[in-house]
């Protein structure tokens, strides 16, 4: 028989009370997380998949015979953009909801009818492409490029960073490395314009011009310490 409570080492007695916290604050945190997950995909962050070129739907509702299953189809048009998050909204069932980060086909069936497909913007990375070729977007593939190792931005990133929605490009303005004549190391600005935002996490810095790619440097001009 184990010794009463009050009889325990208070080392043991500490240990469970530490395990007890821990194993509550992790089931507040899967709380949170699901009521998130729950409260998300609402108002404006819920877009038609008319309206959503990166979501493909279709659903058929079919009310007869009784109790026939109705059939839906989702895919991801944008896989190389980033995951799509379809939510299907049923009636008189739970809406299910599905993450698309490919091109297959998501199929599904119930025996409820389909009220229709949305996009949810705040859950995916995008339901447009203009979602992501956005200043910040176009910011966020160049911290990722080879570049920025070497070259840096104006703190003002509205003058350093544009993006044009209607071409899916980003342009850039920074300050970059190069090795002058006598070996030191110098900086000097330089830009490069109409780069695809796919592409932007590419932008390397070729001995202080900034280029698209490494195969747009030679093999002389490119500045230490790159990384392919």
């Amino acid at each position: 028989m184990p010794p009463p409570r009050s009889q325990l080492p208070e080392r043991t007695r500490d240990m469970k009370m530490r395990r007890s916290i821990l194993s509550l604050l992790a089931f507040a945190a899967i709380v949170v997380v699901a009521g998130a997950a729950y409260a998300s995909c609402t108002g404006s962050n819920r877009v038609s998949f008319r309206q959503a070129e990166c979501l493909h739907g279709w659903w058929d509702n079919n009310p007869w015979p009784a109790k026939s299953t109705f059939a839906v189809r989702v895919k991801n048009d944008c896989h190389l953009w980033g995951t799509v998050v379809a939510k299907i909204d049923l009636a008189s069932c739970s809406d299910k909801t599905w993450h698309l980060n490919d091109t297959n086909r998501r199929r599904g069936s119930e025996r409820c009818t389909v009220n229709g497909i949305y996009c949810c913007k705040d859950v995916g990375d995008l339901c447009n492409k203009s979602d992501l070729v956005t200043i910040a977007g176009c910011t966020s593939q160049w911290n990722s490029s080879p570049a920025s190792d070497t070259c840096s931005l104006s703190d003002d990133a509205a003058s350093s960073v544009t993006a044009d929605t209607g071409d899916h490009t980003c342009n850039f303005w920074a300050n970059c490395q190069y090795t002058a004549d006598d070996g030191t190391t110098q900086e000097k600005a330089t830009s490069i314009g109409d780069v695809h935002w796919l592409n932007a996490d590419n932008v390397i810095n070729c001995d202080g011009e900034l280029k698209k790619s490494y195969n747009d440097c030679t093999s002389t001009d490119v500045t230490p310490n790159w990384r392919p």
